[in-house]
């Protein structure tokens, strides 16, 4: 069989890298034994599966600022960010213990940036990530509530290990907000993390949300498993 035979097998099977691994194969005239060379071509392989479940992960996701990178991160003297933060937040044991996130300070001091870095890093790491605003979140909630498909899209949005809800307390909330709220933290209380990053202080959030014991109770369930970063200095803008 020739070579080009056994490409156009390889791609009609949906094994593209395999079929482009084997043609740069053939024509270096590869002398390495047969074994050594269908290793490479289980790699490639393997390597392309993984970069299409990484692209797939990042546009469901739809994190924030896709070009967000934890090795980007400036350490700056005050910020309140320092590379043991950074360590502790790669090595995913807070992901992996299902603790929350909660990130604070005022505007321009990174929290986006840096709640979507750990989204990306997550992503590459393998863990299934979702990201939206606190209005998106709720938007979606409505609309997928009035065409029935509400169970689906919170089971989506539970399955996810890392969920990122990013301006929090940034805008007023109805009842109806806040019981979407509630929903979903006490869903996911002790099940899977959320990252909170929000302009106003853990202490305005049940005003934010009301008052009375649905507020309390949101707050109480965020905070009792959670790790803080409170992001200080200069604007990062």
């Amino acid at each position: 069989m020739s070579a080009l035979a056994s490409s156009e097998r390889f791609r009609a099977l949906r094994l593209g890298a395999m079929a482009d691994c084997w043609q740069r194969q053939e024509a270096s005239l590869d002398p390495r034994s047969a074994a050594e060379r269908v290793a490479e071509l289980l790699d490639a392989q393997e390597a392309a599966k993984a970069d299409s479940a990484l692209k797939c992960g990042h546009r469901r996701a739809a994190v924030s600022v896709s070009s967000a990178r934890l090795e980007d991160v400036r350490y700056v003297r005050g910020r309140g960010l320092t590379p043991p933060i950074v360590d502790a937040l790669k090595s995913w044991e807070w992901v992996r213990a299902k603790k929350n996130l909660i990130i604070t300070g005022e505007t321009g001091r990174g929290k986006t940036w840096l709640s979507s870095a750990i989204a990306n890093e997550a992503l590459r790491a393998k863990f299934k990530v979702r990201w939206f605003d606190v209005r998106g979140f709720l938007q979606q909630w409505y609309d997928e509530e009035s065409q029935g498909m509400l169970g689906k899209f919170f089971a989506e949005v539970s399955r996810a290990d890392v969920l990122v809800l990013d301006r929090w307390a940034a805008q007023p909330i109805d009842a109806h907000g806040v019981a979407r709220l509630e929903d979903l933290v006490s869903a996911r209380e002790a099940v899977a993390s959320l990252v909170v990053c929000s302009t106003a202080p853990p202490e305005d959030w049940v005003a934010w949300l009301g008052g009375g014991a649905a507020a309390k109770g949101i707050v109480d369930r965020l905070m009792s498993r959670a790790n803080r970063i409170e992001l200080k200095g200069a604007s990062q803008r």
